[in-house]
């Protein structure tokens, strides 16, 4: 839950200072989100000591727009939190509080093997399955965030072409994107999809 996720992780930091570095993480989050927005508005649903959160009505006549306007907007805001908490080396404390959607069983084996530089054969072994299976966990591990580094798995020079066209042509099926990058596999063009859908890899990456 949650609470249990708040509670481990204070108690892995309250004897190093974690008020400072906590308070820190969150100037530098709200500093990010305003910098790529333009504004922010989460920081009136935050409740402190003696200090009770807003509701979006109340947000809504403060900033004098409706609380529609204003949903679409949170949305942006968690949007870049989101992708913002992932960095680990920037939010050591907030990143941690991230809790990911959970795995089938055989993906989460598959998670473990690749932690440990398993390849594809060997985790395929390993699972008695075929190889396109295991490629379907590491999607499913990259949709929810499990995983990052698509260089990984795909060459950086190969998918900067793929993007410049997949922008500009989303609605084709994988067949066609096949047809004019035949030295993509399938497992590829997902995997470029899922990256540039999620925000992780764009055109000038």
């Amino acid at each position: 839950t949650i609470q249990y996720r708040v509670k481990k992780v204070y108690n892995n930091f309250k004897n190093k200072d974690i008020s400072f570095k906590l308070n820190n993480e969150l100037n530098i989050l709200f500093s990010s989100i305003t910098e790529k927005n333009n504004k922010t508005y989460l920081h009136y649903y935050l409740q402190g000591y003696k200090e009770s959160m807003y509701t979006r009505q109340q947000v809504s006549l403060i900033e004098d727009i409706s609380q529609q306007h204003l949903f679409v907007l949170e949305m942006n805001d968690l949007v870049i939190m989101m992708f913002e908490l992932e960095n680990v080396t920037k939010y050591p404390i907030l990143s941690q509080l991230i809790i990911l959607p959970t795995l089938l069983f055989k993906t989460e084996e598959t998670y473990n093997g690749i932690k440990k530089g398993l390849s594809f054969k060997q985790l395929a072994k390993m699972q008695n399955v075929k190889p396109n299976t295991i490629e379907d966990h590491i999607l499913e591990l990259f949709i929810k965030g499990y995983l990052s580094h698509y260089d990984t798995f795909i060459n950086e020079k190969s998918y900067k072409h793929f993007l410049s066209y997949y922008v500009e042509n989303r609605s084709e099926r994988l067949r066609n994107y096949k047809e004019k990058f035949p030295k993509l596999n399938y497992f590829e063009i997902k995997l470029l999809i899922i990256g540039y859908e999620r925000g992780d890899l764009n055109v000038a990456s």
